[in-house]
Order: structure tokens, then C-alpha cells, then sequence
């Protein structure tokens, strides 16, 4: 944004330079060289604001068409035909099978794949100890016969059968045929293998087929106590009876006789325990804040001794605080209630007490409040944060403004700032009617002074974004009138 403080002439006696181009409404005369780094020309203030090109002509921002015909051929650079993009082309026929040509006349590239005699050449044959193979590159045809000698087969009128040497251990040979051997134990009845029914030995039992032979063997179990579950024996759940046992079991019979009792936090005792018997764990208090009241219970004493630390948030329904000193050290302190009552218990303040609000702070009062003759002389006013419904008597001395030198993009947040560095500055977020803002750009020249102030999202200034400084010491007063900023 720009602002005019010049009416009629004005006479420099130094160079200007614009950074967004000279509007001139009655003319602009020029004696001496300009220097324009940056804006636009209008092309009817040129003497001539067109170019020719090969006879045509073509006003500047304005498009002309032009063919190749209006471009004379060079020596070097050179139109491109047929002829000349076919002879520039060749090929390579590496070998192998197949054949690959080009004609250079036409362009066309010709590629023959092998033939059937050049295909069947690669192929050959490798006979192998059980098999006789041959093959025929003129007609591509392979042969073979099958070897049978020390392969446990053998060629009879009958065909191809196991030989009587493939017989191995548990195996025999009988009329051309592998059958099993058995032992005493074992018997092969109607082509089958069982078991023989002696096999089956005590707390065993066992069930015959046809044959005489063992089909399937069982656990004999008693069923009182015993049981076969999914395969499995176990004792039965109420199998076990005090007239089994004939009496308790002792403690000494068993692995582990005690339990070991830990005191965890808080707590004391503990200890070795046996079965059977008993252990006391008693709770540890601070008795200089907790104790065991008539309940047996932990209770916190009315009267409570030493430092205490709170980390978390603590309520409160009345607090009444004694001594000579109460120190608050937050971030910030929040009051829910609109009156705070100082003072009650003293008739008058001190030369060295009242209300003593931070360099920069805003001291504010209800329409006709009257702040009392005990904080006349004791409370400090820092221009220009006072915001009161009325005010009476008058200041003594001199106001005092709050300074602050900024030198990376910061928040503004005093009343006047110096920025020492091209820099944004962004003003407060949520300020009141009437609050001011001082800016200063104190930047040397060689580095190109850039300061820009930034309203808050959502504000403007003079109905721009923001304002820029661009040389030393140049400055600008802000003021909020409620929705924008005000220059001054």
C-alpha cells in the first residue's frame, strides 16, 4: 500500500526509485537516464512499438504466423525430405540364422527368419544307461528303445514284470509275485496280516476275527476309578477318595509346603508363610501428614507439618492462606471472579505497598470506580495501557512507553518496536479499541531495509494485508478502531 504526504511539487535532490513503476496523469519529463527495474511500458507512450520479420509486421505483445517457407535453408541446419532421412539410415546383418536387408531407395527393412534345416541342426541326442536314443536331422525325428538289464525288470511273453531279484527284506518271492514275510508273531490269513491272539499279555484283552487272529488289542481298566478318554488313561474326576488316601496328606509330602507374602508400597510385614498358618501386613504412613484413625483406616490429619508439592490440579472450597509471604509462579493466573479485595485487614497502605503491575500490563476499572486514597501514591501507570470509566487527579511525571528491538519474524507485543532486521512483524491477535502500535525500521541502508507489518488473520490495514518499510528509519503508528487498523 502506498500514501501520498506531498501536495503540488516536489524537488529532490536525490535520485527516486520505484519498485512498482511512475503513474504520471500530466506527463512525465525526463532529463537524464532512467533506470526501471521493474513495471510496464504502455506500447503507445514507444516510437515504435513494432518489429518486421521477413516483410511481415508484428506489434509488440501481438503473435504473427509464419511457414517454413518464409525461412531461407542454411548450410548447416538443413529441411528435412525422404531421400535425405534414407540415407542416413543402414543395417547390420550379424549373422546367424535368418537373413536381415535394407533398401535405402525405399526405406523398408526386410528380416527372413531360419529355415527348417537351419532349425534342426541345433537339436542332438545324449543316450542315457536305461534308454537307446537316435535322431535324424534331415527329417527332425528322434528315436529310442527302453534298456532293461540291473533294473529289477524283465520282458517275458507275458510283458514287463518285476524281476524275481527285486525281493528285499520282509519281502519273498513266490509264482512271479512279491508277497510278505511274518514272523511267529504274525500271521497272513485270506491275503491279510494280524496279530497272533497270544500277543495279548496281561491288563490286556483282545478281539478275534474269523481267522482266529488278533484284530484289535485293549487296556483292561477298572471303571470305578479308571478311565480311557479320547484314547488316554486318566483318573477318573471323582475318582479319588478320602479311603484311598487313608487320611490327610501332610505338608512335608508335598513340593512347596508355604507361600512367601511381599509387602508392596505403602505396606509393612510380610514374610514366609506355612500352610495353615497366618501372616499380618500393616499400612505405612507419613505421620507428619496421614494417619489410622478409631476405623482402622487411613485418614489425612487435620494439622498437616513440612513442605508440601501438588502436581496436578487441586480443589480447594475455601482457602485461607497465613504468613508473610505467598509466592504464585504460573504461566499465567486466571481469576473467575470480577472483585479481588486488597488490603481488608489494613487501615492504609505503606510507601512500599499497592498494586505494581509488569512492564507492559493494563489496569482496568468499572464506570466511577474510585480506587481509594491507599493506592494513589503506590500504583504505577504505564502509558498508553490505561483503559478506566473515569479517572481523578492528575499524573505526576511522565508517562512511559514500552520498547522492544526485534530481529526474526515475531509477534508484536509492546507498544513500540524496532526491527533490526528484514523481518515480518504480525500485530496481536485479539487487540481493544484504541490500542497502539509503533513501528521503526532501524535497518542500514547496504541491506536493503524490508520490514513488513502484518495485521492478524482475518484484519486489515487501511483495507490491505500489510504495510512495508523500505528504508532506514522509516515508521508507522497503528492504531485499532475495533474491525481494521488505522495509519498515523
Amino acid at each position: 500500500m502506498a500514501y501520498k504526504f506531498q501536495l503540488g511539487k516536489a524537488k529532490l535532490s536525490g535520485s527516486i526509485e520505484t519498485a512498482q513503476g511512475i503513474t504520471s496523469q500530466g506527463g512525465l519529463l525526463v532529463n537524464g537516464d532512467v533506470d526501471l527495474d521493474a513495471g510496464v511500458i504502455n506500447n503507445a507512450e514507444l516510437q515504435n512499438s513494432s518489429v518486421r520479420f521477413n516483410g511481415v509486421s508484428v506489434s509488440l505483445g501481438g503473435t504473427g504466423s509464419f511457414g517454413t517457407d518464409a525461412v531461407t535453408e542454411g548450410s548447416s541446419n538443413l529441411y528435412y525430405t525422404d531421400a535425405r532421412a534414407r540415407s542416413a539410415v543402414s543395417h547390420v546383418d550379424a549373422g546367424g540364422d535368418g537373413s536381415f536387408s535394407y533398401n535405402s531407395t525405399t526405406g523398408v527393412f526386410t528380416y527372413t527368419g531360419p529355415s527348417a534345416a537351419e532349425a534342426r541342426a541345433h537339436f542332438s541326442v545324449s543316450d542315457t544307461n536305461s534308454i537307446d536314443m537316435g535322431y535324424d536331422s534331415s527329417t527332425g525325428a528322434f528315436t529310442g528303445n527302453l534298456r532293461l538289464s540291473g533294473s529289477g525288470l524283465e520282458i517275458t511273453a507275458d510283458g514287463l514284470r518285476i524281476a524275481s531279484a527285486a525281493a528285499d527284506q520282509g519281502l519273498g518271492w513266490t509264482d512271479g509275485k512279491l508277497v510278505a514275510k511274518v514272523t511267529g508273531s504274525m500271521q497272513i490269513a485270506n491275503d491279510k496280516i494280524s496279530i497272533n491272539s497270544s500277543i495279548a499279555g496281561s491288563g490286556l484283552g483282545h478281539v478275534s476275527d474269523a481267522d482266529g487272529a488278533v484284530s484289535t488289542l485293549s487296556v483292561n481298566v477298572d471303571g470305578s476309578s479308571i478311565e480311557i478318554d479320547t484314547d488316554a488313561l486318566r483318573v477318573k474326576a471323582l475318582g479319588v477318595t478320602n479311603a484311598m488316601l487313608a487320611g490327610s496328606i501332610e505338608n512335608g509330602k508335598l513340593v512347596n509346603s508355604s507361600v512367601t507374602v511381599t509387602a508392596g508400597q505403602g505396606l509393612g510385614g510380610g514374610g514366609l508363610v506355612s500352610l495353615g498358618s497366618s501372616i499380618t501386613v500393616d499400612a505405612q504412613v507419613d505421620s507428619a501428614a496421614l494417619e489410622i484413625n478409631g476405623s482402622d483406616q487411613i485418614a489425612l490429619k487435620s494439622s498437616i507439618s513440612g513442605n508440601r508439592s501438588f502436581t496436578g490440579n487441586v480443589t480447594i472450597n475455601n482457602l485461607n492462606v497465613t504468613g508473610t509471604l505467598t509466592t504464585i509462579n504460573t504461566t499465567n493466573l486466571e481469576v473467575v471472579d470480577a472483585r479481588i479485595l486488597i488490603a481488608s485487614g489494613s487501615s492504609a497502605f505503606t510507601a512500599s505497598q499497592g498494586i505494581d503491575f509488569g512492564g507492559y500490563a493494563q489496569l482496568i476499572t468499572a464506570v466511577d470506580a474510585d480506587v481509594g486514597n491507599a493506592l494513589s501514591s503506590s500504583l504505577p501507570m504505564v502509558m498508553p495501557s490505561i483503559k478506566a470509566g473515569a479517572f481523578y487527579g492528575s499524573f505526576v511525571g511522565s508517562t512511559v512507553l514500552s520498547i522492544e528491538s526485534k530481529g526474526v519474524d515475531a509477534l508484536i507485543s509492546r507498544n513500540v518496536t524496532k526491527a533490526t532486521a528484514n523481518i515480518t512483524l504480525t500485530l496481536p491477535s485479539a487487540p481493544v479499541t484504541g490500542q497502539e502500535h509503533r513501528v521503526k525500521c532501524v535497518v542500514a541502508e547496504a541491506s536493503s531495509p524490508s520490514v513488513i507489518v502484518a495485521a492478524q488473520a482475518g484484519a486489515t490495514i487501511e483495507g490491505e494485508a500489510s504495510v512495508l518499510l523500505q528504508s532506514y528509519g522509516a515508521a508507522v503508528s497503528l492504531v485499532w478502531d475495533g474491525s481494521a487498523w488505522m495509519v498515523f
